[in-house]
């Protein structure tokens, strides 16, 4: 008979696929996922309405897995810098709760 498979703890450093400070962007986003969870509401406008929220790099520092922010995907565009012509502040697609 074949022995039953213990279960080992595989996360981190003790994975054999382990990166360390070689990941890619992707999978830097899908730690933050796994370690703190998917976001559910934007720390920036507060809308609990969104379709979409991603967690949002702060400074560059893709490997710390604190560095990052729950936004709604207008939000996130915005901090990034991909939407530049948004006047009046927060706009309603936002604001919306």
């Amino acid at each position: 008979t074949a022995r039953i498979a213990k279960k080992r703890n595989q996360a981190g450093i003790l994975n054999a696929n382990w990166k360390g400070t070689e990941i890619q962007y992707a999978m830097a986003h899908k730690r933050v996922e796994q370690i703190r969870g998917k976001p559910t509401v934007c720390e920036v406008c507060g809308t609990l309405s969104a379709k979409r929220y991603e967690w949002a790099n702060l400074t560059g520092n893709y490997i710390d897995v604190l560095d990052y922010k729950r936004m709604c995907k207008r939000c996130h565009a915005k901090h990034d810098g991909i939407i530049k012509n948004i006047t009046g502040g927060v706009d309603a697609q936002c604001s919306r709760r």
